[in-house]
């Protein structure tokens, strides 16, 4: 065996020993058999509905023999559920299940965040940049109104809400440090509908290449972002928050995609794009 062979025949068998560690550490293990999806999945649905009359009849007795006995069961049952559970999340079909309800969830909420984005940049300036909280809550905007001190605060305050009005291949290399430092506290249902559109496009791109730190940790942060967005919809207590933010009126801005351009800035883009596009050629070179 030549030893090109062999020094990738190590190098894998320390990626797949690497892989197994991570595994462990997350509270997951490989199988020690392989079981198919369908076996797996049956099983999954077994466990989980006998570990819930187990766990009732722990609820219901007071006999301490009795209640022994039920926390071995359970305890067993609970181990044969993670084995099952663990080779289910292994398979191609639970990945492939995954991907089409991930699908479904996009398709399901696209119309609401469309909208969402069109009310929130209605009251935005594309310049958002540009203005101060005093003079958002003072100038008069296109349509000769005057924004709410609440919205020009909101504005300045949770910069996050800015991005909307910067262009999307901006935000696709942006470090991912200055995503991270935006502040998210207090957004609404409406705002957060909104962000997730307008990065519908953006994060599967870093998500195809999270085997790149910087994409990765991009992946993450906008994975965080959408995981409060599905807890939020549908849930009463923050559709009802969701009303004290009213983005229902029109303030004259433009509610498509027009976003700030400046010479300075635009030079800066540019300059930053080529070092991204630099450091991801160093990286797979």
């Amino acid at each position: 065996m030549d030893k090109k062979l062999l020094r990738e025949l190590f190098h894998s068998n320390k990626r797949i020993n690497s892989i197994e560690k991570q595994l462990t550490l997350a509270g997951l293990s490989l199988p020690k058999e392989d079981i198919p999806y369908d076996v797996a999945k049956i099983r999954v649905a077994e466990l989980t509905k006998e570990l819930n009359e187990v766990a009732v009849n722990m609820g219901n007795t007071t006999d301490k023999k009795l209640l022994a006995k039920l926390e071995y069961t359970c305890g067993k049952l609970s181990k044969e559920l993670d084995k099952y559970n663990n080779a289910l999340m292994l398979t191609k079909e639970w990945a492939q299940e995954q991907k089409d309800k991930e699908r479904q969830w996009e398709i399901d909420v696209s119309a609401g965040n469309y909208e969402a984005l069109r009310n929130v940049r209605r009251h935005m300036p594309v310049n958002i940049r540009n203005f101060s909280e005093s003079s958002l809550a003072t100038d008069l905007t296109p349509n000769g109104k005057v924004l709410p001190k609440a919205l020009a605060r909101k504005f300045k305050r949770t910069n996050i809400l800015m991005i909307l009005r910067t262009d999307p291949s901006v935000i696709e290399v942006m470090h991912p440090s200055s995503l991270e430092a935006m502040r998210t506290t207090g957004l609404t249902l409406t705002e957060r509908r909104a962000i997730h559109e307008h990065l519908k496009d953006v994060a599967p791109k870093w998500k195809a290449m999270v085997t790149d730190k910087m994409c990765e940790r991009k992946w993450m942060w906008h994975a965080s972002l959408q995981s409060k967005l599905k807890e939020m919809i549908g849930n009463q207590r923050y559709i009802k928050s969701d009303l004290a933010t009213n983005y229902s009126g029109d303030y004259g801005y433009p509610e498509d995609a027009e976003y700030e351009q400046q010479a300075v800035a635009k030079s800066n883009l540019l300059s930053m794009e080529e070092l991204e596009k630099r450091r991801l050629e160093d990286y797979y070179n």
